[in-house]
């Protein structure tokens, strides 16, 4: 049961970033104020996932711990720089999350079905940013 609310508040996760995109890529609205709150909840989900490996790590292995920290430090250095390139730089770092996932499911701190369910839910993200991106430049 657990974990199918674990897919549901994953999967509903990803609605902001869908609908975002969906609304730059059929120009729904007219308004900024869509892609500039996904920015903004962009950054939070990025720093809740570092702040969640970081969690899953805390006092197991000082590597992983700089590794998360530095993610959600240039998240919020890319947020600041409030340019196109804010949207290049999430993916690139939703991207790099992945790499610390592995390393804890080869250590055994987190399920083969988590690992999955984060390359999917990464993918949902990723492919909307691009898209917020091409349509935003």
């Amino acid at each position: 049961m657990t974990q199918n609310i674990e897919k549901y508040l994953a999967f509903a996760g990803t609605l902001p970033f869908i609908a975002v995109a969906a609304d730059q890529s059929f120009g729904l609205s007219s308004s900024t104020a869509m892609a500039e709150a996904l920015r903004v909840y962009a950054l939070i989900i990025l720093s809740f996932m570092a702040g969640a490996c970081w969690g899953l790590t805390l006092g197991k292995n000082l590597s992983l711990l700089i590794y998360s920290n530095m993610i959600a430090l240039l998240g919020w250095i890319a947020f600041i720089q409030m340019d196109q390139s804010f949207y290049l730089a999430m993916i690139l770092l939703f991207l790099l999350l992945l790499p610390a996932d592995y390393f804890c499911l080869k250590r055994g701190v987190i399920h083969k079905s988590y690992m999955i369910l984060r390359l999917i839910i990464t993918g949902i993200v990723v492919v909307c940013l691009a898209i917020i991106a091409v349509y935003t430049a």
